[in-house]
């Protein structure tokens, strides 16, 4: 047998593998098992679309499915990014920021959960802990609130950890597995962000636990119109460190005032005074707490277009704005 003239096909095949498989290019498949000879060898990306229902029979019936990425063509980070809709919406609606983390080698989930109720309802609400019992009951599923109704199977947190579960007993190889143990989440090695309603169940969390970052767009929305502040629980202590925290926002925000935004975002501790920039010019850098003034894309339709335009897939602005905020995502996940 000449070792050699093999051991020289053999790394040509390989070569011919990694001419056909950059990085850079686009996935070839949805939810792929990973198990190719290509995949073998240089990796592949993956994107899952699961049901909450599959992964606890206990869990409400709905057709909407989380989203999972994780790409293992790049060097991975062994981090997850944990990602939280808006209220009333879907994963599918919020697809270019979760991928483009997983192109950066992040582990990503994109959570399907129960999110009909926005907080705004409290703004006029004289109980002055309603916002924190709200949160409770949505990540929980303890029975606090009154305004929404959330049972612990169907709580974020029970969501996040069975989703997890299933992903590594499904695609063992994408090491799903080291972001928990038994029931807990291990979130130092967490990224928790989302929008709206999802951007405060991200900042509550960073405030139950240690997370290794935080980013909030459009969000928290936890302030009180009638007593004229953010909520109780966003001023005080924080188990994660708010030099972690960033946030991004439209100047013109037509759901929650942006000064509103700012005053929750100073009560949190994650800005000064000055620490505010606009994203729309390259001096943004170094700065955590960003905002955008683009006008609104038409095509956003139904959707509030400058609430959701730092990161709805459908309302990016037109033109090279889009691209814009699309560095402020990078500068987010690597800064």
């Amino acid at each position: 047998m000449n070792t050699k003239a093999d051991s020289l096909i053999f790394i040509a095949v390989l070569a011919i593998f990694a001419s056909c498989s950059s990085p850079d290019l686009a996935p070839s498949s949805k939810n792929q098992s990973g198990n190719s000879l290509l995949d073998s060898v240089i990796g592949a990306y993956h994107e899952y679309h699961v049901l909450a229902r599959d992964t606890d029979k206990n869990m409400k019936k709905i057709k909407e499915t989380h989203y999972a990425y994780v790409d293992t063509r790049v060097t991975l980070k062994n981090k997850l990014l944990i990602f939280i809709g808006g209220t009333s919406s879907f994963p599918r609606y919020y697809q270019l920021f979760p991928a483009m983390a997983a192109d950066m080698g992040y582990h990503v989930i994109n959570l399907q959960y129960n999110n009909s109720v926005t907080s705004r309802v409290l703004k006029n609400v004289a109980d002055t802990a309603c916002f924190t019992k709200y949160r409770e009951e949505i990540i929980y599923g303890n029975d606090l609130s009154t305004y929404v109704a959330v049972d612990t199977a169907n709580c974020l947190m029970n969501r996040m950890i069975k989703l997890l579960k299933y992903l590594n007993k499904n695609y063992p190889a994408d090491n799903w597995g080291q972001f928990y143990s038994e029931n807990t989440i291990d979130f130092k090695k967490c990224l928790l962000t989302g929008h709206s309603q999802g951007g405060g169940h991200a900042a509550y969390l960073a405030k139950k636990y240690e997370a290794d970052r935080v980013i909030c767009f459009s969000s928290p929305a936890d302030y009180s119109e009638l007593y004229k502040h953010s909520a109780s629980w966003c001023s005080q202590y924080f188990a994660t460190p708010a030099d972690r925290f960033y946030g991004l926002m439209h100047k013109r925000d037509e759901v929650i005032p942006s000064k509103e935004i700012y005053s929750i975002w100073k009560d949190m501790r994650m800005l000064l005074a000055a620490d505010t920039s606009s994203a729309e010019r390259p001096t943004f850098i170094n700065y955590k707490a960003l905002y955008i003034n683009y006008p609104e894309n038409i095509a956003a339709g139904k959707f509030k277009a400058r609430h959701n335009m730092p990161v709805m897939d459908v309302s990016l602005p037109v033109g090279p704005g889009a691209d814009q905020i699309k560095e402020v995502w990078k500068y987010f996940l690597t800064e």
